[in-house]
């Protein structure tokens, strides 16, 4: 009885750890709440392109899973960070169907508040990322 019972403990035990690795901290886990209010909706629950409101968009929502392996593997935060912020036109975004989000957060406050924002759902994106198949 006492070895089934430490069998569990450790199996527990590691269960958690393996768990707690998995858990998004800090930044990235604000990110993700930040991503499920102003991006969920066109890039989907998984980024995939694939929320509720991507059917009515002339041009798809990108795969936001997919940004490092279209750099060869490489997730360049800074680009990222000017495409959400308005400094960077992309295709879709360049007629304002992806709105900018750095105008939407500095009209709610102060621009280092809106950084900050910025810099939360870039740090949740880049923990989406899939790895090469």
């Amino acid at each position: 009885m006492k070895k089934t019972n430490t069998t569990l403990t450790a199996f527990f035990l590691l269960f958690s750890l393996a768990s707690m690795g998995q858990a998004l901290t800090g930044e990235a886990a604000a990110g993700k709440s930040l991503y499920q209010t102003y991006c969920q909706s066109c890039h989907g629950e998984a980024g995939k392109g694939n929320g509720p409101v991507a059917q009515y968009l002339v041009l798809p929502p990108a795969d936001l899973t997919r940004i490092a392996l279209r750099r060869d593997g490489a997730f360049p935060e800074k680009e990222i960070q000017q495409v959400i912020d308005g400094r960077r036109e992309v295709r879709v975004h360049g007629n304002s169907e992806m709105p900018v989000w750095g105008d939407a957060f500095r009209q709610e406050g102060p621009s280092e508040k809106a950084e900050e924002k910025i810099r939360k759902l870039v740090a949740y994106l880049k923990t989406i990322q899939e790895e090469e198949e």
